[in-house]
């Protein structure tokens, strides 16, 4: 090193994958490492701190607040989901977290999700602070039980258990799209009754394979009223499963 105003220094990073994952710091401590350095011992800001996240989840939608991080100009809203029976997953069971939104505010209401303590889809949140000197670390992560649209959730998961959806939007006119989950390949039958019984459309009547499906389904020419919608699938071994759910319509 030739330049004698240089200063030499130790450089302790701390280390996040991309969906989020803290690994720690790198090489094992953080030292002096308390503000980063260039070459010339010039003072270089960090990114703002990482958020503290909340939820309320008590309501018809997630709601996420946190406190105001000095310095950010805005903040990243991520989010991951995971299948499991409640009080069987949290947070911790999410295999990663996709960018949801942007906002530069300290609330944010997920309107996409509909909250149901009884579901076995899991919607977990986290935060970042945003300025021009970079991206905070995530928040800690928050997470609620909800009928999450089917396109939020992760594409390799496989349920442990069958399961049909509640369809979104309910109540609906003229569309609406019915989720369900297979744990195994199953004969699937998907129809939709009157409240009376009387069969108004057959949506699948095919072997599946083991997964997440959707189907839209649209009920032009029909009155306003409620129906019903059965998933019929026989599993393997001979198994039945059945599950109905109540579908508004709405003109």
């Amino acid at each position: 090193m030739t330049n004698s105003t240089a200063v030499l220094r130790t450089y302790v990073y701390e280390i996040w994958t991309q969906s989020g994952q803290y690994l720690g710091f790198y090489p094992t401590t953080p030292a002096n490492a308390v503000i980063a350095y260039s070459v010339h011992g010039i003072p270089v800001p960090p990114p703002p701190p990482a958020p503290s996240l909340s939820i309320n989840a008590s309501g018809f939608s997630p709601e996420l607040s946190w406190g105001h991080v000095s310095g950010a100009t805005s903040y990243r809203i991520y989010t991951g989901t995971v299948v499991g029976a409640p009080g069987t997953v949290n947070c911790n069971s999410v295999l990663g977290f996709s960018l949801l939104d942007t906002t530069t505010d300290t609330t944010y209401t997920d309107h996409s999700v509909i909250i149901d303590p009884y579901e076995s889809i899991f919607v977990c949140y986290q935060v970042t602070a945003v300025n021009s000197d970079g991206e905070s670390g995530p928040s800690n992560q928050v997470g609620t039980h909800a009928m999450a649209p089917l396109k939020q959730r992760v594409d390799t998961q496989t349920p442990d258990a069958f399961v049909l959806f509640q369809n979104h939007p309910n109540p609906f006119n003229p569309a609406t799209t019915i989720a369900f989950g297979l744990p195994e390949g199953a004969q699937v039958r998907l129809t939709v009754y009157t409240i009376t019984g009387q069969v108004v459309a057959t949506l699948l009547a095919e072997p599946l394979q083991a997964g997440f499906h959707e189907i839209d389904w649209h009920a032009d020419g029909l009155p306003s009223g409620i129906y019903l919608v059965q998933l019929h699938a026989v599993d393997g071994s001979g198994n039945p499963h059945r599950f109905v759910r109540k579908l508004t319509l709405v003109k």
